[in-house]
């Protein structure tokens, strides 16, 4: 985790060993009295950003959003080289503030490898049906809703077993 304090006058007082390592592999020198704004025109280069913004604009709309800020803000920021930040700023009472980044790379990763599992999942001709270990249906595939309908079963995600059970049970010709 990385932490900053900035003073009132958005000069750094003081910056976490992972904020300053971070800042040398970005090309800024995170010492005491750095102004915020030049570190942040440092490293413009190396974040992704929408393509018809260059990094003054970048550096200008961030300094705005950091100025008018009251209380907190979280967002995530993406560097070129493919890590994820996310970033809480706070701005304390005497106007001085408090960053924090904490580098959520392989959350961001296994995030995108569920989203692909759960498109596999639902996109399958295979009936699938999952339960926690309370018995709650935690996922059902297109396929199986497809064929629940048919027996006129309409199931939600949450419903324990034994109310599917008991909404197949009549319809089903023994």
């Amino acid at each position: 985790i990385g932490i900053m304090l900035w003073d009132d006058n958005d000069k750094l007082l003081i910056a976490s060993e992972n904020s300053i390592e971070s800042g040398k592999a970005n090309g800024v020198d995170f010492k005491p009295g750095i102004r915020r704004a030049d570190a942040r025109s440092a490293v413009a280069n190396n974040i992704v950003k929408d393509d018809n913004i260059s990094d003054a604009d970048w550096v200008s709309k961030a300094e705005s959003q950091w100025t008018g800020l009251s209380g907190n803000q979280v967002r995530f920021r993406n560097w070129k080289d493919g890590r994820v930040e996310l970033i809480e700023e706070t701005r304390l009472p005497n106007g001085g503030g408090v960053v924090f980044n904490i580098d959520i790379t392989e959350l961001k990763k296994r995030e995108i490898e569920l989203e692909r599992f759960k498109k596999a999942i639902d996109n399958s001709p295979i009936r699938i049906m999952m339960w926690n270990d309370e018995d709650k249906l935690i996922l059902i595939n297109d396929s199986m809703q497809e064929q629940l309908s048919k027996y006129n079963v309409n199931i939600e995600i949450g419903e324990r077993r034994d109310e599917l059970r008991h909404k197949l049970h009549p319809n089903l010709d023994l």
